[in-house]
């Protein structure tokens, strides 16, 4: 019986230990779990204001506190983009920061913005080139021509004469690009054929042709002329010439086209571009049939340039059965911009055509916005439009949309509220993209929505962000 109560109490000891041992156990494994959802939430916390932070806000952290490797990665975006917000950010960006490569990079941002802000520092570039990068001196040529500062003109003139030669043929070029007649006279005068290097009688024969002076004609005459100079420099010579517009030049041209080169022939017909006579046009009709693809895209885009009606009929079938697929589609363009009746309908039936591929359609709907939008918009619109309700289409939907929204223009608006408001954030994005350009009152109201949401998602961020622009402009 003793024995018996001995047994009752070590058991129930034992149990009243395991339990200690059990809530203990318990103890320690709340209070980890606590730890851990503290730090997650602290995590978590920091994720989701780093998160909140819309598209434009980001931008503007790289560019007051990022890399220099971020700074031109961003830049090489913007300048992707043609997106000029950014532009006064880094003309100040621009004065404090001394990494040569991110003020390359500015400045060839300024360059696609078309915002001229840094004439002075170039200008300084071109006055001190011994102390400068290759790349940053090269970039200052380019810079001077893009934006034709004529207070170049005097440096331009020093470089070409100076005994050092190192930067004469990008300075004859640029010269070239912002000269007068009187640069031709100074050019003329400055070489001959003893003095020149292949280089420079490249550069001077490209700086005739933007100068477009007359009494440049019988210099480049003699070279596209002369078969033993290189193919290169005749080539350019013939599409300088054409540059020049003398109604005499068309009848040389003609000679040159019976050339077995193939670069001559199609230097002749982007030479014959520059005239709108009879005999041009009729060269021009005939390069639409050369057995050589380069030729006939030359051709195309030269009755592009001169709005040749009577090569409607020949473009048709040239889009219709060219074994070329780039042949094709530039002939859309041409049609496109030529504006036929013909030409158009050909273009709405095939963006319409639920048969043909989507790069067909897309290609048609991308020339008849482009070259004709008041002709094409409601054709590409409906068939926009056709593709929301089936998933199935979603690829053309996105390349239809995306073209769509490059354009500015009234008759977007439904399309563009229709595609904000759709569920598959792609989608919506891309109506967006049309939002920003047009900036349509009745669909603000959507942005703002998204904007609000507590959850967002890409679409949601980028309007939020789009709105902020709004507000900051």
């Amino acid at each position: 019986m003793v024995k018996n109560k001995v047994c009752n109490i070590f058991c129930s000891f034992t149990a009243k230990k395991s339990e200690m041992d059990f809530f203990s156990g318990m103890k320690q494994m709340v209070a980890l779990w606590i730890m851990v959802l503290s730090v997650t939430t602290f995590v978590f916390s920091q994720t989701s204001d780093e998160e909140e932070k819309s598209e434009y806000e980001k931008r503007l952290d790289i560019i007051e506190f990022g890399l220099a490797s971020e700074l031109t990665t961003l830049l090489n975006d913007l300048t992707k983009e043609k997106n000029d917000e950014f532009v006064t950010r880094f003309s100040e960006e621009f004065d404090k920061n001394k990494n040569s490569d991110v003020k390359e990079k500015i400045l060839l941002y300024f360059m696609e913005c078309d915002q001229n802000l840094k004439s002075d520092f170039v200008l300084n570039v071109l006055n001190t080139l011994e102390d400068q990068k290759n790349s940053m001196a090269n970039l200052a040529f380019k810079y001077i021509s893009h934006f034709k500062i004529q207070e170049a003109g005097d440096r331009l003139r020093e470089l070409i004469t100076n005994e050092d030669e190192t930067f004469c043929d990008i300075a004859i070029r640029t010269l070239g690009k912002l000269g007068n007649g009187e640069d031709v006279t100074f050019l003329k005068e400055k070489f001959d054929d003893t003095t020149m290097t292949l280089n420079m009688e490249d550069a001077l024969i490209q700086a005739y042709g933007d100068l477009g002076s007359p009494e440049t004609y019988d210099s480049l005459l003699a070279v596209a002329e002369n078969e033993d100079k290189s193919p290169y420099l005749r080539i350019q010579s013939i599409e300088a010439l054409g540059k020049l517009g003398q109604p005499e030049t068309v009848e040389k041209l003609a000679l040159f086209y019976d050339s077995a080169d193939l670069r001559i022939r199609v230097a002749t017909v982007k030479a014959l571009s520059n005239f709108s006579d009879s005999a041009a046009q009729e060269l021009i009709l005939g390069a639409l049939k050369d057995n050589e693809v380069q030729v006939r895209l030359a051709a195309v885009q030269a009755c592009s340039d001169q709005g040749i009606q009577s090569a409607v009929p020949m473009l048709l079938y040239r889009a219709k059965n060219d074994s070329d697929h780039n042949l094709r589609y530039r002939c859309y363009d041409a049609l496109a911009k030529l504006g036929s009746d013909d030409g158009l309908n050909f273009l709405k039936k095939t963006v319409s055509n639920t048969k043909l591929n989507d790069t067909q359609r897309v290609k048609a709907a991308e020339a008849l916005l482009t070259h004709n939008f008041s002709a094409g918009a409601s054709t590409v619109i409906d068939a926009t439009l056709a593709t929301l309700k089936e998933d199935r289409r979603k690829n053309l939907r996105y390349s239809l949309g995306k073209a769509l929204a490059k354009h500015e223009n009234a008759a977007l608006e439904d399309i563009c509220r229709q595609f904000v408001t759709h569920s598959d954030v792609a989608t919506s994005v891309i109506g967006l993209d049309m939002y920003s350009k047009n900036r349509f009152a009745s669909v603000r109201g959507e942005l703002e929505k998204m904007a609000a949401k507590e959850r967002p998602s890409g679409a949601d961020k980028k309007a939020k962000s789009i709105l902020e622009r709004e507000k900051g402009n």
